[in-house]
């Protein structure tokens, strides 16, 4: 979604605090959703701010995954079912790193599917809503 009455035509995103500008890490991370700030100069430009929602996620987290590439509707499905076997075996007690190695994401298959540590908004956007959870951000636009 896009900040459609913006000049500069910002992504609307949630932002967690220190990313943003001082004036509205000050005005926005003490408010509620819905509230106003500005208008304020910043950047040569007078801006106004609305807080739309809060949202609570991890700045950062660590992360295990399986992956499995999929080029044709035929290959989604051989692959789901694939995935959706190695889930319910994990459910019932397996470990996902002795699965690891049938990963075709190279790099963390030969770590037993671990990613490490990274921060909100490195992943594709599914991941990182699945991984996020515990520190405040805040959507502005």
């Amino acid at each position: 979604m896009w900040a459609s009455n913006s000049d500069d035509k910002a992504p609307l995103a949630f932002q967690a605090k220190g990313v943003v500008s001082p004036i509205i890490d000050s005005m926005m991370f003490a408010g509620s959703p819905g509230q106003l700030a500005g208008p304020y100069m910043e950047n040569n430009s007078w801006k106004i701010s609305k807080l739309v929602d809060v949202k609570y996620m991890a700045d950062s987290v660590k992360a295990s995954h399986i992956l499995f590439k999929t080029n044709t509707p035929a290959d989604s499905t051989v692959m789901k079912a694939k995935a959706d076997s190695i889930y319910n075996l994990i459910k019932k007690g397996a470990k996902l790193s002795s699965f690891a190695s049938l990963s075709e994401d190279p790099g963390s298959a030969a770590k037993e599917g671990d990613l490490g540590w990274f921060k909100p908004g490195v992943m594709v956007p599914e991941f990182n809503d699945f991984v996020s959870t515990t520190k405040p951000v805040r959507l502005v636009l």
